[in-house]
């Protein structure tokens, strides 16, 4: 028993979940479809005949989330998505800042 290691170790999430689309590319348009369900019910409606052109401004959340789930930086390599995240992480995090003062006699 000492010395195995776990049979999780080094596995990953796997890369196509469902539908082509990996975990975090799913979560995203799900949590962007419920945002748009719930912003159509308090925007009104367009005036256009086409029921697709009448409802288009309440997709926006959805079109935003396709767009950051799919979009690659070729910079980094890698989803904008996650770009996005850690940058969002880096802005919020904690930051100490440590100042030492020298001991400066002034006479």
């Amino acid at each position: 028993m000492y010395g195995e290691k776990h049979s999780f170790v080094g596995k990953h999430c796997p890369e196509k979940f469902i539908f082509g689309l990996n975990l975090y590319q799913l979560l995203a348009i799900l949590a962007a479809g419920k945002v748009s369900y719930e912003f159509s019910k308090f925007t009104p409606m367009l005036p256009f005949d086409n029921i697709l052109l009448r409802h288009l401004h309440h997709a926006i959340p959805l079109y935003l989330a396709v767009l950051l789930a799919f979009l690659h930086d070729n910079i980094v390599g890698r989803y904008m998505f996650f770009s996005l995240v850690d940058k969002f992480r880096a802005k919020i995090r904690r930051r100490v800042f440590v100042y030492q003062r020298e001991d400066v006699d002034i006479d």
